[in-house]
């Protein structure tokens, strides 16, 4: 079962976490029988045997080895080592020699020598990725690369997310249950040891929590004094429990730790680390739930022992007291916590259905499994890998297990971002893909895929804003209008600008963001084609006026720069009539609802294209209808424009209703005889591994 677990999660190696460590803690406790030694060999043996069989059956040769030298594997390998070496080693030479060091640390150290060499000898980059890579695995568990850190899942949550998602109450009862389970674990040591070590448990486990407090506090997560609280932590845990492990070592006592019940270290690992995991993502708030669950059921129970307890010894004050206390535990946290969670649960299912996004793709892929051939392969964002293979049942080139990094890399540099067809064509063929597919949402992730796939430079780098047209800043005279369009950008390019009015030089920096495009003005003509003095629609001609971007510069100067590109029932292009930002405004209707209808602005938005999105492959097939060797096959429209048009009007494929909404066009691939396959594009590595480094 783990190793099936093994191939198709990744959450894996919370398994592998959990039983490593308490194995070693096992260890440490000298509560470890060859009964059980047993146990955990035949699991371990299973799992190592079936891995290989699999590795074997499915012509994966690297898959055993990579199961070998994972760190996190590897240290359930060592924890059963260490306890095998202790058992059966440990004795026949330590009794041999007078050792100054005790036997547990003799253990200890061959063990550790002997993963060294054995891990030297099959992968030394994890011994590196052991000692360099342990504060950034304590910090960001998911970890920081580009494509991980694009992904909003796995952002690092402050405690408003912790608060907002279990409730204060339900968040302080499980983490003074962790506090007690931790207290009762230790029934067997000295009062005052027990004490010490749950005060420092708790302050252990609060800083874990509060360092990462608020992105305006000090506990931000990355101030000195933030890690400082949190590996501070760690350290005052760590040396207060083994000062006091020390002691009873030297002292005879260590029967009195070996009391530790099993059952309790697992849970109090498994705690540890879906602590650390929340803090370092929003994805892994999951992994909570159950562990949780166990705390609080814990704590219900140990306060209804106690209360018994109290009873009988005929104690009345104290059974009073936690009487008292259990009932408000379980009426006033327990029971409303229970309600919140499962109304919500059950809301959530009841009225959870299709909506337009859902309904957009389920179409999309209806027509895919119905107009494509069976073997045809898709390639598009890795976000919809699953989608396309699941209900559109076709195989695709890139999916959410990211198995490949380098290959999306490929995808967001030289496809979606890709500056010429050529260079797109040839990634796409080696990959041996038939159909292209963008999606609207790919609008909004243009930062991600454009980040993935930058160089060291971050030279792809982009996104693109939406203006909104401010009507009450619309200029009108006689025969013209003059549309403002608010928004917010910075040059992605720098821009040398001649004012000819003022007979000034204007240099702006895309390195040092002092400028600002604060918005775009839009010259509109209405001339009348008769002199009939009630003029209406028919005898109107709407004549469009090149676009001018207003500039903010530091010094809080206004520049006017006119826009070389202008996309509004149709394309303009102005670069004849003298120097413009080679960039353009898309303009879009914009559809707002109101308890008293529906209201289209038939000019209501627009994306401001940038020089860099002007280069862009995706930006010339989505919105600007150009490719050469990609035929466009199908449009799958919103079905809230279907909606509306249906109804009589006449929307385009893009439109903004509280965000851009756009279709999904798919388009076959055609190739040239001149595109061939390129071998380096079937790498799995990539060939600069700075490359993964964010910015």
């Amino acid at each position: 079962a783990t190793s099936l677990l093994v191939i198709t999660w990744g959450g894996v190696q919370f398994v592998f976490l959990s039983t490593g460590i308490s194995i070693i803690i096992y260890f440490f406790l000298r509560d470890t029988s060859k009964e059980n030694f047993a146990a955990l060999l035949g699991w371990v043996s299973a799992l190592t045997i079936f891995s290989g069989f699999i590795s074997f059956t499915a012509r994966r040769t690297g898959y055993l080895m990579g199961l070998l030298s994972s760190p996190i594997i590897l240290l359930t390998y060592f924890g059963l080592a260490v306890i095998a070496i202790d058992m059966f080693v440990t004795p026949r030479i330590y009794e041999k020699r007078k050792w100054k060091m005790p036997s547990i640390l003799f253990s200890l150290f061959l063990t550790v020598t002997i993963a060294f060499l054995f891990v030297l000898f099959i992968n030394p980059s994890i011994i590196i990725g052991y000692t360099i890579g342990l504060k950034t695995q304590l910090l960001h568990p998911i970890g920081t690369d580009r494509i991980t850190l694009t992904v909003a899942e796995n952002n690092q949550p402050y405690f408003g997310t912790w608060k907002g998602t279990f409730t204060l109450k339900y968040f302080w009862l499980f983490m003074v249950a962790a506090v007690l389970l931790f207290y009762e674990a230790m029934q067997k040591m000295k009062k005052n040891e027990r004490y010490i070590l749950s005060a420092v448990y708790a302050l252990f486990l609060i800083g874990i929590v509060f360092s990462r407090y608020s992105s305006n506090s000090v506990f931000n997560g990355t101030s000195f004094i933030s890690q400082f609280t949190y590996f501070g932590g760690f350290a005052i845990f760590i040396m207060a429990f083994s000062a006091i492990y020390y002691n009873a070592y030297k002292s005879g006592e260590i029967e009195k730790i070996k009391g530790i019940s099993k059952e309790f270290v697992l849970v109090l690992v498994m705690f540890f680390i879906v602590i650390i995991s929340a803090r370092g993502a929003i994805r892994l708030f999951f992994l909570l739930a159950p562990v949780t669950t166990i705390l609080v059921s814990f704590i219900s129970i140990e306060l209804v022992d106690k209360s018994i307890e109290y009873f009988k010894n005929k104690k009345e004050l104290g059974a009073i007291i936690y009487a008292t206390i259990t009932l408000s535990v379980i009426f006033l946290i327990i029971i409303p916590s229970f309600n919140t969670f499962s109304s919500s649960t059950i809301n959530e299912a009841k009225w959870t259905k299709p909506g337009y996004y859902e309904i957009l793709w389920q179409k999309a892929m209806s027509w895919v499994r119905e107009n494509t051939e069976d073997n045809a392969v898709f390639s598009h964002w890795w976000d919809y890998g699953y989608w396309v293979q699941a209900i559109g049942e076709r195989a695709t080139f890139l999916d959410g297990g990211n198995s490949y990094g380098y290959w999306d890399y490929q995808m967001g540099r030289y496809v979606l971002t890709g500056q010429n067809e050529q260079e797109a064509l040839e990634v796409l063929k080696t990959h041996n893909v038939s159909y292209l597919l963008i999606d609207p949402t790919d609008i909004g992730k243009y930062p991600a895929y454009s980040s993935i796939g930058s160089d060291l430079n971050y030279d792809r780098y982009n996104y693109i804003p939406t203006f909104m047209l401010d009507e009450k800043q619309t200029q009108e005279t006689r025969d013209e209008k003059l549309f403002w369009y608010q928004g917010g950008t910075l040059f992605t390019e720098d821009f040398v600008w001649f004012d000819k009015s003022t007979k000034q030089q204007y240099f702006f920096s895309a390195q040092s963001g002092d400028a600002v495009i604060a918005g775009v003005l839009l010259p509109i003509k209405q001339i009348t084609l008769n002199s009939t003095s009630n003029a209406n629609a028919d005898n109107l001609f709407i004549s469009i006026n090149q676009p001018k971007a207003v500039v903010i510069s530091k010094q809080n100067t206004r520049i006017d720069i006119p826009l070389c590109h202008l996309y509004y029932n149709g394309t303009y292009n102005f670069e004849e009539n003298g120097p413009c930002l080679k960039a353009g405004l898309y303009i879009m209707p914009r559809l707002i609802q109101s308890s008293s209808g529906s209201n289209i602005i038939p000019n209501g938005a627009a994306l401001f294209l940038n020089e860099r999105a002007m280069k862009a492959l995706w930006v010339k097939l989505y919105l600007l209808n150009e490719g050469k060797n990609f035929e466009l096959v199908h449009t799958e429209s919103s079905p809230i424009v279907e909606q509306i048009n249906q109804q009589g009007a006449n929307l385009p494929d893009f439109i903004y209703y509280n965000d851009v909404l756009g279709p999904i066009k798919i388009w076959k691939v055609n190739y040239p005889d001149d595109i061939k396959v390129n071998p380096e594009y079937l790498n799995t590595r990539y060939p600069d591994d700075r490359l993964t480094i964010p910015r």
